[in-house]
C-alpha cells in the first residue's frame, strides 16, 4: 500500500522541486522590490530557494533532526543534492522511504508556511509603524 502525502504538502513541494516558489530573489528577478527582513534566519543571505530549504540554519535544524529521529545517518547537503538523494531513498514501497517522503513533503511546506506567516507579519506591522511615522510628520 502506497502512502499518500497531504496534498497541501505535496502541492508545495512540487512547486518547490519545480522551482516556482516566489523568494526574494525570484520576485526580485520580476522587478518586484521585497524587503529582505522576510528572510528567516536574519543571516542577511538573500532568500532564494537553496538558502531557505537547506543553507538556512533554521531550515536546516528541522530537517537534520528528522533525519537523525529516522536513524538516517547524514547532514543534509544542498537543496539539489537532497531532492536527488531523496528521490533515489525513497524509490519503492519500503515503509520508511515513505515516511521520509512524506517528512520532507511536511519540512519544505511548514519552513513555506513559516517563511511567508513572518512575511505577512512584517508586512503588516511595516504599513502599522508607517502610518504611526506619517502622523509624526
Amino acid at each position: 500500500m502506497e502512502a499518500r502525502q497531504i496534498p497541501r504538502h505535496q502541492f508545495i513541494l512540487r512547486l518547490a522541486i519545480r522551482q516556482s516558489l516566489k523568494t526574494v530573489d525570484r520576485l526580485e528577478r520580476w522587478g518586484i522590490n521585497v524587503p529582505k527582513e522576510r528572510v528567516l534566519c536574519s543571516t542577511g543571505a538573500t532568500e532564494s530557494l537553496a538558502h531557505l530549504f537547506l543553507e538556512c540554519k533554521y531550515a536546516r535544524d528541522i530537517w537534520y533532526s528528522l533525519l537523525k529521529w529516522m536513524n538516517e545517518n547524514r547532514t543534509p547537503k544542498t537543496w539539489s543534492e537532497e531532492v536527488c538523494w531523496m528521490a533515489k531513498r525513497c524509490r519503492g514501497s519500503r515503509a520508511k522511504g515513505q515516511v521520509l517522503a512524506w517528512l520532507f513533503a511536511a519540512t519544505i511546506y511548514h519552513v513555506s508556511s513559516e517563511m511567508n506567516a513572518r512575511g505577512q507579519s512584517y508586512s503588516k506591522w511595516k504599513k502599522i509603524l508607517d502610518s504611526l511615522n506619517s502622523f509624526s510628520s
